[in-house]
């Protein structure tokens, strides 16, 4: 994965490009999901973090995704992290 992820303000996550087989593609995870999966915060750093600490499960996120659906820019769900889970339950994550 490239080394551009950034906070999104607007959507409230982390955004960032990778190139796959020589296309860039653009993602998106979601601050909820950051929480719910790697334990983050409400806080941007900790977004940041967990974006750094978990690059790999990421990866592999948009990997799945990338099978899901042809839509660009591609947002992670939950469903991409726990591909065999039902997707739901609390966050933590938030003001």
């Amino acid at each position: 994965m490239d080394g551009n992820a950034r906070v999104s303000r607007v959507l409230e996550g982390i955004d960032f490009a990778v190139t796959i087989q020589g296309e860039k593609i653009r993602a998106f995870v979601a601050a909820e999901t950051l929480c719910e999966q790697f334990g983050a915060d409400g806080t941007e750093m900790s977004w940041l973090l967990a974006y750094a600490r978990h690059r790999a499960e990421i990866a592999a996120a948009l990997d799945r995704a990338r099978k899901r659906t042809m839509v660009r820019p591609l947002i992670l769900l939950d469903e991409d992290f726990r591909p065999n889970a039902a997707a739901g339950g609390k966050s933590d994550c938030g003001p």
